[in-house]
């Protein structure tokens, strides 16, 4: 006998095993105790969440001749030949392959036969987003005004690209995805029939995997049974997946945070060797910051992650060591990319790249640097640059009515400011300003022509007006700079292009 498939051997012939969907069920078994059926219905939900599962089983309830609750009894005359593959009474048609006009004029004019065994003829449409616009016209009036035998019942995942004219006539029901938990629960009772023996976290990882759809996660699981040998382990479903092995994560994760570049590298050259996918290691590097999060701010992580003991207690430590704010700023790194990678010349050489940037986040760095050149000013009243020694014959006596320490004293308590906002785009702004004094009542930033067009976006304006005004008592202004290369700008750009040895400098 051919092998059936998990997701095909265990689907729901009554409305008790359609799991997630109670709000459906309640509707649909209201409707058939009381003897209220409608013409028509449309079933719309992502793939995978029960929708032709329960058309069939609607199909069957409306013509059982004993049912329970709402429910077929799949025992009486008219439920076994309807559950028998050939009959003639629940008819369902793929709307992806015939979605002519031709075809929806035949069913046109077969409706008019009546059902062979049952009350009603069923139509099951499936993917009828798929339906040409003639198809749809073709279909309007019968689907308003059918035989009084006949229901209608469409499925579609994509609701949006169907017309309002035939959602108008039809009775909608949104199939929602499909929680963790309830996933567990029916892989727990699939693998006790199999006699299968399981972990808990591994089917939480199964069920993670299918993202809400019980076919997808069912196909997972199918999977795991035959790599499993009879008994699916946590490590297992992750090699079954492609996830990265968590160990690797974990060292890869706190060269990330420590700032180790050298260990950055090498842990990404490590796991790239043993073939994992790059745009997979991104999202399981995001997982697990995102798991970190939770561990460190909800106050029963273990209840939400339904991670292995050891696993969890090993991420739960390394958590405690980790800021909201850093690990928020990596987490919206790490989303980002995964975007990146799929038009990415060189994947690893684009994630890489993100590692390294987060590892290396010098904002605080600058922080540093400017209260350094302040203790230096209170000291000697004289403002030097730490970025490079300026020679003597470059240095410009500035005017006497602007104050260019005083202005560099509020930048620097304004760019503490500026961290605790949630705009990046303001921090990109600001992250490489250098020159600013104070000029009557005007506080003056001198600006490149695209920091300016970021830090007037009203909203950016009015955070750091206020900062500023908050600090000082001044208004801030702006002062677009000039985008000249110094002489040892110049100096540098010859020595690349023609060799520091063959270059003279009089």
């Amino acid at each position: 006998m051919a092998y059936l498939a998990i997701y095909r051997k265990y689907r729901p012939d009554n409305f008790d095993k359609l799991i997630g969907q109670q709000h459906i069920v309640r509707t649909l078994t209201n409707q058939i105790k009381n003897d209220k059926v409608s013409h028509a219905y449309l079933f719309t939900g992502t793939r995978g969440t029960g929708k032709t599962s329960a058309a069939r089983i609607f199909a069957r309830a409306i013509n059982c001749l004993h049912p329970i609750d709402g429910n077929p009894c799949n025992e009486c005359e008219v439920c076994r030949e309807l559950l028998k593959p050939t009959n003639m009474d629940i008819v369902e048609i793929d709307g992806a392959s015939n979605n002519r006009v031709d075809e929806i004029r035949d069913l046109r004019e077969r409706v008019n036969y009546l059902p062979s065994v049952g009350k009603y003829k069923v139509y099951i449409i499936d993917e009828v987003h798929m339906l040409t616009d003639s198809a749809y016209n073709a279909l309007l009036k019968t689907l308003e005004e059918p035989p009084r035998h006949v229901v209608f019942i469409l499925c579609t995942t994509e609701v949006q690209k169907m017309p309002a004219t035939i959602l108008s006539r039809c009775m909608r029901f949104d199939f929602k995805l499909v929680g963790i938990n309830d996933l567990i629960d029916l892989m727990s009772k699939i693998l006790d029939d199999c006699k299968v023996s399981y972990t808990r976290e591994a089917l939480a990882a199964v069920a993670a995997a299918g993202e809400g759809s019980v076919r997808d996660a069912l196909s997972v699981l199918d999977r795991c049974v035959a790599f499993s040998d009879g008994n699916i382990k946590y490590d297992d479903v992750l090699q079954i997946l492609g996830a990265t092995d968590k160990s690797k994560v974990f060292k890869l994760s706190d060269s990330i945070f420590d700032g180790d570049v050298a260990g950055i590298l090498s842990e990404v050259d490590d796991i790239a060797k043993t073939g994992k996918s790059i745009s997979v290691l991104a999202k399981d590097v995001a997982v697990h910051i995102r798991d970190m999060l939770i561990c460190k701010n909800c106050n029963e992580p273990q209840k939400i992650l339904n991670l292995p003991a050891d696993i969890f207690e090993n991420l739960f430590s390394r958590a405690q060591g980790r800021t909201n704010k850093k690990l928020l700023a990596a987490l919206d790194a790490f989303n980002k990319v995964e975007a990146d990678l799929k038009y990415a010349i060189d994947p690893r050489v684009t994630f890489e790249t993100v590692c390294l940037k987060v590892a290396n986040d010098d904002y605080d760095e600058k922080i540093a640097q400017l209260e350094k050149r302040i203790a230096y000013l209170e000291k000697n009243g004289v403002a030097v640059s730490p970025r490079r020694q300026v020679e003597k014959e470059e240095v410009k006596k500035p005017a006497a009515d602007k104050d260019f320490s005083r202005g560099q004293m509020i930048w620097a308590k304004v760019l503490k400011g500026v961290r605790e906002t949630d705009s990046p785009i303001l921090k990109a702004g600001c992250s490489e300003i250098d020159g600013m004094y104070v000029y009557g009542d005007d506080f003056v930033l001198s600006v490149s022509a695209s920091q300016n067009s970021l830090l007037n976006q009203p909203n950016n304006f009015k955070i750091l007006n206020q900062l500023v005004f908050d600090e000082s008592k001044l208004n801030l202004k702006f002062e677009i700079k000039e985008n000249k290369s110094t002489i040892e700008d110049d100096i540098k750009n010859l020595e690349h292009l023609i060799g520091k040895d063959r270059l003279i400098v009089e």
